[in-house]
């Protein structure tokens, strides 16, 4: 008699699936809704200038604000926001859906790949730590390189574990997977990636831990010498020295490691706090962390747990090592540890793998009570916060409330249904986020949306001057405006299409001066019209033949 054919390869594409797709849905809800809102802010316009520059001027190879190399990184955000200036248009939202998107490829590489080693409930960690982490949602919706950094990293991991466990004759395509999303992360902030990458490599030598990577191989140097070929070739050709000055990306990197080094700025109370402000930046993943490691701490056995896997130690060690590292540095910022993220996520997942299945159900206890004490808190509260702010919010924001609202019930009634009691406990906090996050955006960026600043300033400029939104505006810019007006580079987006060029006192074309207050050289060969806008430390003059 005929056996039957196996169901369990169909039931595993089902499950792998409704994960994959829930993982999206949860990206969507936390990435897409609002995400032309606020303006430009923080350090968003010094990279998306640089990427209209490179549509309008077709110079792909270096950076440029007002015609100016702009060389405090290297142009790998650039390229990937005028990619999608390209596919989406100019908006706000193309600007920021690049490192969005590279954080939800990421989290699924990780996820499918760590998902035969964990399960799918405990891979589901690398989604949940890279995605729906404090100080990666502050980062991811913005137009910088963070997000996309520790999305490389991610990657490297993922790599890094394929390549201790891969035979001999197999790694060599792993090294160029590898060495290629190296060179792509030199591209996006330079040598920095390296010490994420380095340490992998290097620390299991150092301190005997396991097998390693044999790293003198042919296939790895190769793939060293292409990486440093190819980042060096352009770092020479985009980055001409000159005597006085030698290498502006070079000095600038010097400059700013001197910035995080030095004490210029330091203030003992913020620097006591940095510890905190990293730990609340892994909320709320810190705390199943937090139980693991207390839990095996307590039964003894946490030095046992570490040392018996090879890529744990290592992990382990590399990670207390930089946290340790880079938080005691005088100009600690929280950013600088999300490429280490990823690194997190997998020791959460293998400590909650070793843990008793009671050990697991007391904490899944805990969790979906604190969930539905929280849901059940957050939905008259935001019905508050609607109510006050009603009168402010534009209907997108409205519907948003409502959206929210609605998956935040859904998830409150699947708390009490019997089905949904039995889910893993990670589902219920990433619904309850999926939730929260519509009603969240919708209340603040729509109250951010009364207070924008530049687009209505670009409008009234363009008004006084009597010229359409499709036509492109002359826009000059004073030295002191490009090398100290970073706040105010915003008004540059909101005024485009512009040509932007500096100051010429000898051209005699049309158009307007942009410049830090009323500066004699400002005008210096022109004859002011009329000044257009004031704003702060920020002036507009309209200038003639």
């Amino acid at each position: 008699m005929a056996a039957k054919p196996t169901t369990a390869p169909r039931d595993d594409r089902k499950r792998t699936f409704a994960y994959s797709l829930f993982f999206i849905l949860l990206w969507a809800c936390l990435y897409l809704p609002f995400l032309n809102q606020p303006e430009l802010e923080k350090e968003e316009p010094r990279r998306v200038i640089p990427a209209l520059e490179m549509l309008e001027h077709g110079d792909w190879l270096r950076p440029t604000i007002a015609g100016e190399p702009y060389l405090n990184k290297p142009p790998g955000l650039n390229w990937l926001i005028a990619g999608s200036f390209q596919l989406f248009g100019m908006s706000e939202w193309a600007a920021r859906i690049p490192s969005s998107v590279s954080l939800l490829v990421a989290s699924l590489a990780a996820w499918f790949y760590f998902r035969r080693e964990l399960g799918n409930h405990l891979a589901a960690f690398f989604p949940a730590f890279l995605l729906v982490s404090a100080t990666i949602l502050s980062k991811a919706r913005l137009a910088e390189i963070d997000a996309t950094l520790t999305a490389a990293n991610t990657l490297l991991l993922v790599l890094w574990i394929s390549l201790m466990k891969a035979p001999p004759q197999g790694r060599w395509w792993r090294w160029v997977l590898a060495y290629s999303i190296v060179t792509l992360a030199l591209f996006l902030k330079g040598p920095v990636i390296l010490l994420f990458w380095t340490p992998l490599l290097a620390v299991p030598y150092i301190l005997g831990i396991g097998k390693g990577v044999k790293l003198f191989t042919i296939s790895h140097v190769v793939c060293i010498c292409a990486a440093a070929a190819v980042f060096g070739f352009w770092a020479v050709a985009a980055n001409p020295s000159t005597p006085s000055n030698g290498s502006p990306l070079f000095s600038n990197g010097l400059q700013e490691i001197a910035e995080r080094f030095g004490f210029s700025n330091f203030n003992w109370p913020a620097y006591l706090l940095k510890p905190f402000r990293f730990f609340g930046g892994l909320c709320p993943w810190v705390f199943p962390l937090v139980f693991a490691l207390l839990v095996m701490n307590k039964e003894k056995r946490f030095r046992q747990w570490i040392r018996a896997q090879a890529p744990r130690h290592t992990l382990a060690v590399i990670t207390i090592g930089l946290s340790v590292g880079l938080i005691i540095l005088p100009n600690f910022l929280p950013r600088y540890l999300l490429p280490i993220i990823p690194w997190v996520a997998y020791l959460t997942a293998h400590a909650f793998k070793d843990l008793s299945e009671k050990q697991k159900a007391t904490y899944r206890t805990f969790t979906v009570r604190t969930i539905l004490v929280v849901t059940v808190a957050a939905l008259p509260a935001s019905l508050i916060a609607s109510i006050l702010l009603w009168d402010i919010l534009a209907d997108t924001f409205r519907i948003g409330v409502i959206v929210g609202a609605c998956l935040l019930t859904a998830t409150a009634v699947a708390l009490f249904s019997r089905r949904g009691r039995s889910l893993p406990f990670l589902n219920y906090a990433l619904l309850f986020f999926m939730g929260a996050a519509p009603i969240g955006y919708a209340l603040v960026n729509g109250h951010k949306a009364t207070e924008a600043v530049y687009a209505p300033l670009a409008n009234e400029i363009r008004s006084k001057i009597g010229v359409n939104d499709s036509d492109a505006i002359l826009v000059k810019c004073t030295d002191a405006f490009v090398e100290d007006g970073i706040s105010h580079f915003a008004l540059l987006f909101y005024l485009y299409p512009t040509r932007l060029s500096k100051v010429d006192p000898e051209s005699s074309e049309t158009g307007l001066i942009i410049g830090r207050g009323r500066d004699q050289e400002v005008s210096k060969g022109y004859q002011p019209e009329r000044v257009l806008a004031e704003l702060n430390d920020l002036t507009v003059w309209q200038i003639s033949e």
